[in-house]
């Protein structure tokens, strides 16, 4: 008789390995503690120590084997399985064992994603607009991953021949305002995946201020809904219109006049060479990656 048991350890990690054998009261009594009792040679090149413990109440025996081992070690090999386990030296062909598999610490399987539209943000314009995401797969089969969920919502295909992650994307209010994690993910393990960030806006974004050169407050006022604009307040939308009150500082004939001394200019003190009043009205807008 021998007991199997599919067993894998990663080559780098110490581990501390413990085997245990119970052998029932019919099979106790062709044992005497570990007397007569030898590991394995792939047990004793791994650092295998054997011990034994009877229980008189069941009158049962637990053979133990242990070992630390170490991912230095040079017996372990990656991708090798190993026999652990003891026989009885009267009977060598009666291996009581366990194989235990020793696998490469970096084998795990990883993705890659690669941003091949370039785009991180996208306005809302109401055009079409092809985004595409380049995958790699690696140790892990495009059977075994899927789209993410923002991926899907958004209507996107994974090719798994060109292994692309890609679609067109109709920039309109039928996407919601946020950021999507769009890639693949394992379906086994969704910690294991490949996803990059995109964020669709709406283009509420038009600003009125006026010129910081004029003396006044340079913070524009953004077209949100912090605004109250004909003294309503209104939720932003792609295309809101409405009149802002703006203060514009003027004077009655145009000239910046600088006091001298105690005395205040006049009209009369000006000359060819005085500055004049320039008003600006500001019109800003945020910038977006597609226009």
């Amino acid at each position: 008789m021998y007991i199997l048991l599919a067993l894998i350890i990663q080559k780098g990690l110490n581990t501390r390995l413990i085997l245990l054998f119970i052998l029932s009261q019919l099979m106790n009594k062709e044992f005497d503690g570990i007397r007569g009792l030898s590991l394995t040679d792939d047990a004793k090149a791994l650092g295998f120590s054997i011990s034994a413990n009877k229980n008189y109440d069941t009158n049962t025996y637990t053979i133990s084997l242990v070992a630390n081992l170490q991912g230095t070690n040079p017996a372990m090999v990656a991708g090798k399985t190993y026999n652990i386990g003891f026989y009885k030296d009267s009977e060598p062909s009666k291996v009581y064992s366990s194989d235990l598999t020793v696998k490469d610490v970096n084998d795990k399987p990883y993705m890659t994603i690669e941003n091949y539209s370039g785009f991180t943000n996208l306005r809302k314009n109401g055009a079409v607009t092809n985004i595409k995401y380049k995958m790699g797969l690696t140790r892990i089969t495009s059977d075994e991953v899927e789209l993410t969920e923002d991926a899907k919502k958004l209507g996107l295909t994974y090719d798994k021949v060109g292994e692309y992650v890609t679609g067109d994307v109709l920039l309109d209010n039928s996407i919601k305002d946020g950021t999507y994690e769009i890639g693949l993910v394992s379906k086994k393990d969704p910690s294991l995946k490949a996803t990059m960030l995109l964020t669709f806006e709406t283009p509420n974004s038009y600003a009125l201020g006026s010129s910081p050169h004029t003396g006044n407050s340079s913070d524009i006022k953004l077209n949100s809904g912090q605004l109250d604009p004909n003294g309503r307040r209104q939720d932003p939308t792609a295309d809101q219109e409405g009149e802002y009150d703006v203060i514009l500082p003027t004077t009655p004939f145009g000239y910046r006049m600088e006091p001298s001394g105690d005395k205040l200019g006049t009209v009369a003190d000006a000359t060819p060479q005085t500055p004049q009043y320039t008003v600006e009205l500001g019109l800003s807008y945020k910038r977006f990656s597609n226009g």
